[in-house]
This record gives C-alpha cells, structure tokens and sequence, in this order.
C-alpha cells in the first residue's frame, strides 16, 4: 500500500529535523520578518495566542490533578495551583526545574506524575512557609 502524504512528510520531518529549523531560524533573521515581529499586530496575535495556550495548558493541568484544592475545596481557578506532596518544590527548582507554566509544561511532557497535587495558593503558602495548612488543624480540632 501506498504511503498517504502525512506519513511521508513524517518521515521526512523526523530525518530533517535540524535542517528545518535551522531554516525556520534564518527566515526569522530577513529584515522584513525581523519588521513584522515588531508590529503591533503581531505583537497582538502572538499575546492573544501565548494566552490560550496557556490557558489550554493549564486546563489540562486540572484535568490530570482535580479542579479544586485538596484541602480547602476552593474551586476557582484563578487561586488554583500546583502543590509537590511531599514538598521539595523549592529543591526542584534549585536542581535546574522549571517553574510556572514551564513547570506545568514539563508535566504534560512527564504524563502527569504522581507526586503532585491541586492546592490553592492560600493552603499551598501555607503549608511552604509553616509546615501546615490552617484547615488541617480546623478538621482536628
């Protein structure tokens, strides 16, 4: 059976990476898109488009982690975080790790490890600068 197109132009993609982008790079460096990548509207479009995806990105996030805090249960999004279990986050970071949507980013590429939580940012300071979360000892006590 034949090849279809797509499976063509991926096998020549996979062969041809590093031409490709070493071509990509010298058409970024011509005066004239040198121009358009300082425009207004592609300045527009590129921020419009850096803002869904990583809204996209973040979606997915919650997907593979819960859509609410684990502790408190707050459910909106602009609170909601990413917590290391166990802790070590700060470690990770020291080590090279990324942080912010480059850390949601390296989880995709990961599968979503275990290890990892939905925490607001409320609980998730909390527990990084005091050890606990004030609505664990509210359940205790």
């Amino acid at each position: 059976m034949a090849d279809t197109t797509q499976q063509r132009s991926a096998r020549y993609n996979s062969k041809n990476r590093e031409l490709q982008r070493q071509r990509a790079y010298e058409r970024r460096q011509t005066p004239k898109a040198q121009v358009y990548m300082r425009s207004p509207e592609y300045l527009a479009k590129f921020r419009v488009y850096n803002a869904r995806s990583r809204q996209k990105l973040r979606e997915e996030i919650w997907a593979a982690y819960g859509t609410e805090c684990a502790c408190c249960g707050e459910a909106r999004k602009e609170f909601l975080s990413i917590d290391h279990i166990d802790g070590g986050g700060c470690a990770e970071r020291r080590a090279g790790g990324r942080s912010g949507v480059n850390f949601y980013a390296r989880l995709r590429m990961l599968g979503y490890p275990e290890g990892y939580r939905t925490l607001c940012h409320n609980c998730n300071q909390t527990l990084g600068f005091h050890g606990y979360c004030p609505h664990d000892l509210e359940r205790e006590g």
